[in-house]
């Protein structure tokens, strides 16, 4: 399994459309679409430009009281293609939102996906992840813009990588992913600090090919 490249949008206003800057992809990749917006009454989709895409939402963060949204997409890579880019959308309320997009190779398709809400606290979302090795992708945002500068990601899954870090006057937004983590099982993901958060976070797990699979690889890209 392979993290290949990130793409991103901004995050510290609230235009609309956003789109990424133009990237390659290869036949059998997983694309993992990530967005972050500082209300939920608003909403926000993944498109794109390039090949036919079918993106299935893996989780959304609920619309219930004064919250942030997170949501997150994944879609298989049927064909090589050159110069795509992918447009986050928002509708609704004129907050601040962004979104990003990761490329996974010699991967075998996705497995858990969570999400989680608190209007205190630390971010943490439980996935249950179906094999040993998995990645682990995770976007978080919080609108009670706590200084993140002095983040602690939790480690139960492995060190986190790092993808985005922003901080405005309506949020603060956090993505990055787990590598690899241990045996198939039940993970504790987001931050332990700061505290005191009003959170949003979704997360998916990218599952490693087996290898007792025929020829090391088995294409289930997009099954849950």
């Amino acid at each position: 399994m392979a993290f290949v490249q990130e793409f991103e949008t901004a995050y510290n206003s609230n235009t609309s459309p956003k789109t990424t800057a133009a990237f390659d992809v290869l036949a059998g990749d997983i694309l993992v679409g990530m967005a972050v917006i500082a209300d939920n009454d608003a909403s926000v989709a993944s498109s794109k430009a390039g090949p036919t895409l079918t993106w299935t939402q893996q989780e959304v963060t609920p619309n219930v009281g004064f919250a942030p949204l997170a949501a997150l997409w994944t879609t298989p890579i049927t064909a090589d293609a050159t110069g795509m880019t992918v447009t986050f959308t928002r509708s609704g309320i004129n907050a601040h939102y962004g979104g990003n997009v990761t490329t996974w190779r010699s991967v075998d398709g996705v497995g858990d996906a969570v999400q989680a809400m608190s209007s205190s606290g630390a971010p943490l979302a439980n996935i249950v992840t179906e094999r040993p090795g998995s990645t682990i992708v995770t976007a978080i945002a919080d609108i009670s813009t706590a200084d993140g500068s002095t983040r602690v990601w939790r480690t139960g899954a492995g060190a986190l990588t790092e993808l985005a870090y922003t901080t405005t006057a309506q949020y603060t937004m956090y993505m990055g992913y787990h590598a690899a983590a241990g045996s198939a099982g039940t993970y504790g993901i987001g931050l332990t600090a700061p505290t005191g958060q009003d959170y949003a976070m979704v997360a998916v797990e990218i599952l490693p090919i087996l290898p007792s699979e025929p020829g090391g690889f088995m294409y289930t890209m997009g099954q849950r």
